[in-house]
């Protein structure tokens, strides 16, 4: 047993703020959360939002559903103003129901790991209030887990009392590292969870011939939501996947990272660029996998151009020559933790001017893809290990 292991026996998790697995990057952070804290806590619960989707957990770890609304409606928003404006406080967000399943839980724990990522970046922050202080009405250590932060969200008061509440925070980038840090004793730079995250290997949905190379193509609408202009980002795509049939010899596998069944998502965004090129013979649409096996078809390409942060990890930390189209601080600041810069590997959606920037940037990549595997696989083993070291938040 390690001491990791042995320092937190007889603990009980909770990891909240998570969404669904239909999100495969919050499907990772719950997987790599539970092997990073292995046995070193009896019981583990993991939050949801869509208990119908996920699959069973091992023992020793249990679902618990909530719902939150992610954008309020203009009454919610008007009440909750209202309230804090006139009456200083902030009961109608701390009294939604919907939430009220996972402060039950927190009866039967003793620390909670609010699930970082982005939550603090989405604009809508009065659930992560309510889960938080119902945490530590009932005594729990909290941790901010993974985070990344921008430091636009910091000049709201009320966020800035709320992250001053944890016992310790895990940035996971370095930006958001010396942003928080100026203002809270206790802040860590620990990589993604997700960077720990074991691969499942299933088959190409095409027979490829012996050696054939495949390019790895991710795109969200969420990135599509931050382009200057309407349909640009689409048009880069396009004039990539062109370039990759027609001057190359490689397969283009198109890999969802999100998948909302019913509402959209990556899969409705590719399956569009799947119809217009399957009769090349050399696209594939990939259907929706596990966090472990997409990472095993990102693993295999050659190249990998993604909009999702968590598919990026996922390529990362296998070692595979990655292009993010990003549009936050969380892309910036992991490629630049890996790098030293984000220029190169990161092509941020709002400065898009034209329809062949994509195409020229991963050019760049194309012509620096041994340096960078040579990279990676140099640093990637070091920084899973670290990764790994997150766990010591929760024992210490």
């Amino acid at each position: 047993m390690t001491d990791l292991q042995t320092e937190g026996a007889g603990m009980n998790v909770i990891l909240i703020a998570n969404g669904t697995s239909e999100n495969h990057g919050c499907e990772a952070i719950t997987v790599s959360t539970r092997n990073i804290l292995d046995s070193a806590c009896e019981r583990l619960y993991c939050s949801t939002t869509h208990l119908a989707y996920e699959k069973p957990l091992p023992e020793g770890c249990e679902w618990v559903e909530y719902s939150y609304f992610r954008k309020p409606t203009l009454f919610n928003r008007a009440i909750g103003k209202a309230e804090r404006v006139l009456l200083k406080t902030n009961r109608y967000a701390e009294s939604r129901p919907w939430l009220d399943l996972v402060c039950d839980a927190y009866k039967h724990c003793d620390v909670a790991l609010s699930c970082g990522g982005d939550n603090y970046c989405n604009g809508s922050y009065e659930w992560l209030y309510k889960l938080h202080r119902e945490a530590k009405r009932n005594g729990l250590r909290t941790i901010l887990w993974g985070a990344s932060v921008d430091r636009e969200c910091l000049s709201d008061p009320d966020m800035q009392q709320d992250l001053r509440l944890y016992d310790a925070v895990s940035a996971r980038e370095s930006l958001t590292f010396h942003i928080l840090k100026t203002f809270h004793p206790h802040v860590y730079l620990y990589p993604d969870p997700a960077f720990t995250l074991q691969a499942e290997y299933r088959d190409w949905p095409a027979d490829l011939p012996d050696g054939a190379d495949v390019t790895g193509i991710n795109l969200s609408p969420t990135a599509m939501a931050c382009e200057r202009e309407k349909g640009l980002l689409l048009k880069n795509y396009h004039a990539l996947i062109h370039y990759i049939l027609t001057e190359t010899n490689d397969y283009v596998a198109l890999i969802p990272h999100v998948v909302f069944h019913g509402k959209g998502g990556d899969y409705e965004v590719l399956r569009g660029i799947f119809e217009r090129y399957k009769d090349s013979g050399r696209v594939m649409l990939i259907g929706d996998c596990p966090c472990t096996v997409l990472k095993g078809y990102i693993s295999r390409c050659r190249l990998f151009v993604t909009a999702r942060t968590h598919a990026s990890i996922a390529a990362y930390s296998s070692c595979v020559p990655t292009l993010v189209v990003g549009y936050s601080i969380k892309a910036r600041g992991i490629a630049a933790d890996l790098f030293g810069t984000h220029e190169g590997y990161v092509l941020p959606v709002q400065d898009l001017r034209g329809d062949g920037e994509l195409l020229e940037a991963f050019k760049w990549l194309c012509r620096h893809e041994e340096e960078v595997k040579k990279h990676l696989n140099e640093v990637m083993p070091g920084y899973i290990i670290r990764a790994y070291e997150a766990g010591k938040l929760v024992t210490e």
